[in-house]
């Protein structure tokens, strides 16, 4: 695929797996059913709407690499890894600069949940809009 995901392979957080196309789109409609429930709920819990955001996100990426056929190993990292990935699936700088946000906001995630960090009205809002367009990437990406 790329050197980044060589890589992760190498290393071994990611594993080559048969590409699954099918599989692949529903789990990018499960993504698309977070950000649904992120834009339900974000009135009254930006925090939670923000956590469904990054794994909305996190699924759409990882629809990617498995119908490329790669998944990501459940190993200390991984999610971190799926994030560095993400920004090597494009050649399109704009894309780029999207895909790289995706490590943002997983670290941001991970501030709230362990430890104190809540989300602003803004934040959460943003959320919804990288995972709508991250979604929006990987179906282009998978078709």
């Amino acid at each position: 695929m790329n050197p980044v995901v060589d890589n992760l392979v190498r290393d071994g957080i990611l594993e080559i797996v048969p590409v699954d196309a099918t599989a692949a789109r529903q789990i990018l409609e499960v993504a698309a059913r977070h950000v649904d429930a992120a834009r339900l709920i974000i009135e009254v819990d930006r925090s939670g709407a923000y956590v469904l955001c990054n794994d909305a996100a996190r699924k759409a990426i990882a629809g990617i690499l498995l119908a490329s056929g790669y998944r990501a190993l459940a190993v200390p990292g991984s999610h971190a890894a799926i994030a560095r990935a993400a920004g090597s699936m494009s050649s399109d700088p704009n894309e780029v600069a999207r895909l790289v946000q995706l490590d943002g906001m997983r670290r941001h995630r991970n501030r709230s949940e362990y430890g104190i960090r809540t989300f602003s009205a803004q934040e959460a809002e943003a959320a919804i809009e990288l995972a709508s367009w991250t979604i929006d990437f990987a179906r282009r990406v998978i078709s």
